[in-house]
């Protein structure tokens, strides 16, 4: 019997090989797998180091640079989230500084992403699907922003693909199947981003859909022993720190599910939006359609793992936000691939064939003016003009000069454009509190001038800076404007510079106490 078992799996395998290729890449499929992943490449090269860092990616490069000791305290602290990615970057920057570079770690993710999700659609569907699939996500605005942000949303998408390749080749192969390198792929994501864990979830959750007996009930028991064994850290941290690190989620607003489908669909609006979820329609009728087929069982199920990947981590982040707000559109990047799978699908089910084509046709031309229009302005950040306002106080700073941020986390950028320049320019006396010791780790304050009080201007010269943003009633933010009286109080101002919307002043003292070493850095 158990002979009779292994050969039906050796005849599974072999029908499943001729019929969606054993590795990564087929023969006749390779030229053109090369060619969108050489596009993708181009389109997330361009540009790359344009725009200025923003708060966060400051950051990602502030921990990356602290010293051993304190970048471990920290990351157990508060920022175990993204730790795998931290990891990489510190000795990514051992290469190089510049903006471009520091973001084109995320850009080698990104473009290593396009072969793999080919090979997934070719499993689930065919070569054509993969193709489409692989197309589609190449030229997508939302992948290629993410893309070029020195943050960890591009590892950990690479990272599911990856783990939902392993997924269904080990449930396609199971004699040749790799749980152990499924299991270490799962943990490394989860460890890129805690949001991964859901992508797992979903995996268990399309199981539902296929025949119990012929499950690998033991191998994937044992690999979801050996992957709770290797998150157990991150289970140990969630539990020590509760819901402090994403305090600052805002509740779930009505139009939320608008905006994410906008943002995932390519950056075109709502015109976008809708031909993709016709794309999806199509995909839904296709998975009937194989439902009431004899021998459809393994195509519903391909349907199925995609909606459960899709869908599956959307449901639970917004069931759980009616208790604690959990949704943030950029944590669920890992879903995106799942999404351009499905379109892709979907447009290839249509009928007639050339209605299919000219849906195709048109999702590919609004994503192209899509990522056109992220190159000229971000569409889901605000990123004031960090560069712009450091290189204004490096070129006016004396020595002996303090600086007070606002937001504590507005010193982040200034910190990595002063790292950037050899030799370091003059850097006023930071009045903020201390965040890089070897006693307080990291530690940035969300709550804009809650330490002004603990400032201490030291010297003549104090610099100021502020981020505007009206309130609800469309006036400045009072609490900026208390902030800035109270450092002209007995100061005179001497600059104001103001990319919009940082503001930067400098107040000198009204009575300049004598000092030989107030004069302009050269």
């Amino acid at each position: 019997m158990a002979t009779q078992v292994i050969e039906r799996q050796r005849i599974s395998e072999s029908v499943s090989a001729a019929r969606n290729g054993v590795g990564i890449l087929d023969r006749n499929g390779a030229l053109a797998v090369v060619f969108i992943t050489l596009l993708a490449a181009l389109l997330r090269i361009h540009s790359v180091g344009s725009k200025s860092f923003w708060l966060d990616e400051g950051m990602s490069v502030e921990y990356a640079r602290l010293p051993w000791g304190v970048f471990l305290r920290t990351l157990w602290s508060r920022e175990a989230n993204m730790a795998a990615y931290y990891v990489m970057l510190r000795y990514w920057l051992m290469m190089g500084r510049s903006d471009g570079f520091v973001r084109e770690l995320s850009v080698l993710f990104s473009v290593a992403t396009i072969p793999f999700v080919y090979a997934l659609g070719r499993r689930l569907f065919d070569r054509q699907t993969g193709l489409v699939a692989a197309f589609l996500l190449a030229i997508n605005a939302y992948h290629i922003r993410y893309a070029q942000e020195a943050r960890g949303y591009a590892l950990v998408v690479f990272l599911c693909v990856l783990a939902s390749w392993l997924f269904v080749r080990n449930l396609q192969q199971p004699l040749s199947a790799r749980w152990g390198a499924y299991a270490a792929s799962c943990a490394v994501a989860v460890y890129s981003h805690f949001y991964a864990g859901l992508v797992i979830v979903a995996h268990l959750a399309s199981l539902a859909a296929r025949p119990w007996k012929d499950l690998p009930k033991k191998e994937i028991a044992r690999n979801f022993i050996w992957f709770t064994c290797l998150t157990a850290p991150i289970a140990i941290f969630v539990f020590r720190t509760g819901p402090e690190p994403i305090s600052w989620i805002m509740p779930v607003q009505p139009n939320v599910l608008l905006r994410l489908g906008v943002e995932f669909s390519g950056n075109y609006g709502e015109l976008l939006l809708i031909l993709v979820v016709l794309a999806i329609g199509s995909a839904s009728l296709a998975a009937q359609r194989a439902y009431l087929k004899k021998d459809g069982a393994d195509q519903v199920w391909s349907y199925l793992f995609l909606f459960s990947w899709l869908f599956v981590p959307l449901a639970i982040v917004l069931a759980a936000s009616v208790l604690r707000p959990l949704f943030f559109t950029r944590f669920l990047n890992p879903c995106l691939p799942a999404l351009m799978l499905l379109v892709a699908s979907g447009v290839l089910s249509v009928r007639p064939r050339m209605l299919g084509w000219l849906l195709l046709s048109a999702v590919s031309i609004f994503s192209v003016l899509g990522t056109a229009a992220y190159y000229n302005s971000d569409f889901d950040v605000s990123r004031p003009d960090w560069r712009a306002a450091a290189d204004f106080v490096f070129a006016k700073a004396h020595p002996g000069d303090s600086i007070f941020f606002y937001h504590d986390n507005g010193q982040p950028p200034f910190d990595f454009y002063r790292w950037q320049r050899n030799p370091p320019p003059v850097w006023p006396k930071s009045l903020n509190p201390s965040y890089a010791t070897e006693d307080s780790g990291m530690e940035y304050s969300m709550i804009p001038g809650t330490s002004v009080r603990a400032a201490k201007p030291e010297g003549d010269r104090v610099w100021l800076v502020l981020l505007f943003s009206p309130g609800p009633d469309g006036l400045p933010d009072k609490t900026a404007t208390k902030v800035r009286d109270w450092f002209a109080a007995g100061r005179h101002r001497v600059e104001v510079h103001r990319p919009d919307p940082i503001g930067i002043v400098l107040f000198e003292n009204d009575s300049p106490r004598p000092n030989a070493n107030n004069v302009v850095a050269r």
